[in-house]
């Protein structure tokens, strides 16, 4: 292949491609995680709030049961709470990290574009002094 046929084929190195990442989706993603997070939450404050109202009128045998439950329901919630809003923060760094990592590869890939048009325009002027 001639020297000439190099600078034609030339395609950019992977490592200063753009990341393939799908910001819409995961900013979609977050935002449900979020939602079911406030739902979850929601959720936890109403039954915490009957279970409240059900402890001055109900006694028996069942009731210690029921407490013991509910205090273990009120657990996971808040634990589920917590993981759905830590995997949507999580999902934000990712969108950031890729988005910073464009930005960096896009600064290389404009040195790589500038490097290749200076090796360019040197080869040709070479070309046109040996035609002289």
């Amino acid at each position: 292949m001639p020297p000439s046929d190099l600078f034609l084929a030339q395609s950019p190195p992977a490592n200063l491609q753009p990341v393939d990442f799908d910001f819409g989706a995961a900013q979609a993603a977050a935002a449900a995680l979020r939602d079911a997070a406030d739902t979850v939450h929601r959720a936890a404050g109403t039954r915490a709030s009957n279970s409240r109202d059900a402890e001055g009128s109900w006694t028996g045998g069942q009731r210690h049961t029921f407490d013991k439950i509910e205090h273990a329901l009120a657990g996971a919630a808040s634990d589920l709470v917590r993981s759905l809003r830590d995997a949507a923060d999580k999902l934000h760094e990712q969108a950031a990290a890729a988005h910073a990592e464009n930005s960096r590869r896009k600064v290389g890939l404009d040195h790589w574009q500038h490097d290749l048009a200076a090796a360019r325009r040197r080869y040709i002027e070479a070309q046109n002094q040996r035609t002289k």
